[in-house]
């Protein structure tokens, strides 16, 4: 009876092998390697070894698909027999013949080798993992870096066989540490994090923002040709104070004749620093500075950049033909990814405000994103950037008021034009459907 229960020993052993592989590639993969940082910089060895295995991930995952592989062949060969053997003397006094008495006894130890595999080996081990990937990590850092010294040669040489047959089929040999997520990975994973997560929203809607930054282009944040507030050369002081005082702003274009001939933008600022108020063109000219310029096409995230280098806070934004399409500042960036933000010089309200009536003034001027994200819709339009834009568009023609669309279950209506420009939206949640009687 000593040999049974010897392989039944050995059976259990490779199981809770298995799971300990098991376990051990789920935590590494889930562990944070800044958190194994903190540990190690707070006198933890255990966390400097597991960083060390976080570091060399596609050694360490390797090893652990061996061990996985190993223990389940090994659980194959003795765990069964010796199943097999315990149980066939429980059969006796069924009154089967030996063929049946070992027919029954192997199918039997196979479903509870499986069993125990499956449970113990398996599942067991990647839900401790999941759930608490720090603690496994910390405590498979050590045994593993032995398994991994002893079976160095071969699971090196698998990895190279491995590698070899994915460059003949063309494939790239996956790297574990690209284990980031993609853009689109992301916004599941914040919208999973919407349900589930205690997260504030407006944490979650930066984040959100912040990833959809990088898709942004400058036509897409720019205040449009037809809003600008500029100067002009040839105005006088009082002339262009007046304008300073109703617009609130800070820098402004200074144009020739029109906005397609800038001369320079001026910072009111240099009037604090010269003492006194520019007087003449001569004297403007001298506190202008060189405009930047930027292309419609320019994205949100190579912008910031330019913005950075040049050490500008205002950008020109050129069409295709080389005219001014609009202008963007820094402020613009800082509210694609923080949202609306408000001066405390500025007068207006929020861009969508909700009325008695249930219904929702927008500004035409509302983003397409910031629109979708206040009545949670989900919008793929890229040819336009703005909720005045996306009315012309569906339309295909100037807007006339009392024009309607539809955007999914909300119904936009142009409430006031001026010439051809939008001037107010009204935003209604389209009423259900009546209810068909039988």
């Amino acid at each position: 009876m000593e040999t049974p229960w010897l392989g039944l020993g050995a059976a259990l052993f490779l199981v809770f092998a298995n799971g300990f592989f098991v376990a051990t590639e789920f935590a590494i993969v889930k562990i944070r390697g800044t958190r194994l940082d903190e540990l190690a910089k707070a006198g933890n060895r255990r966390a400097a070894a597991a960083r060390r295995v976080v570091d060399r991930l596609d050694e360490y995952l390797s090893a652990t698909q061996l061990g996985i592989t190993l223990a389940s062949l090994g659980l194959g060969w003795l765990g069964e027999p010796a199943f097999a053997q315990v149980i066939r003397p429980l059969l006796a006094p069924i009154g089967l013949s030996e063929t049946g008495v070992h027919a029954v006894a192997i199918v039997l130890a196979f479903i509870l080798i499986t069993f125990l595999h499956i449970v113990l080996g398996e599942l067991a081990p990647k839900s401790l993992a999941i759930q608490r990937p720090e603690g496994v990590s910390l405590a498979v850092a050590g045994p593993m870096k032995l398994f991994l010294f002893l079976f160095y040669p071969l699971i090196w040489a698998l990895n190279s066989i491995a590698a070899a047959v994915l460059r003949v089929a063309g494939l790239e040999t996956p790297k574990g540490g690209d284990l980031g997520h993609s853009e689109e990975e992301l916004r599941l994973i914040i919208s999973a994090m919407r349900a589930t997560s205690g997260v504030p929203r407006e944490r979650l809607d930066m984040l959100e923002r912040t990833i959809r930054l990088p898709g942004k282009t400058a036509r897409d944040l720019m205040v449009a040709r037809g809003d600008i507030a500029f100067l002009r050369m040839d105005q006088t002081p009082e002339e262009r104070r007046q304008i300073a005082v109703v617009s609130r702003h800070t820098r402004y274009p200074v144009v020739e004749e029109d906005l397609d001939q800038i001369a320079g933008i001026l910072n009111l600022k240099d009037f604090f620093l010269r003492g006194e108020e520019p007087t003449s063109s001569a004297q403007l000219r001298e506190v202008l500075r060189e405009p930047l310029y930027v292309p419609e096409s320019m994205r949100a995230d190579i912008l910031l950049r330019e913005f950075r280098r040049k050490r500008q806070h205002l950008a020109i934004v050129v069409d295709e033909y080389g005219g001014t399409a609009g202008l963007v500042t820094v402020e613009d960036l800082v509210a694609a990814v923080l949202g609306e933000l408000q001066d405390e010089f500025v007068t207006w309200g929020p861009s969508i405000v909700s009325l008695p009536s249930g219904a929702f003034a927008v500004d035409p001027t509302t983003s397409v994103d910031d629109f979708g994200d206040h009545f949670g819709l989900e919008l793929d339009e890229h040819e336009v950037s703005t909720v005045g834009g996306l009315i012309m568009m569906r339309l295909d023609r100037i807007p006339l008021t009392g024009d309607r669309i539809q955007v999914g279950p909300i119904e936009l209506v142009v409430e006031e034009m001026r010439g051809p420009k939008i001037v107010r939206v009204l935003a209604k949640r389209a009423a259900p459907a009546p209810a068909l009687e039988d």
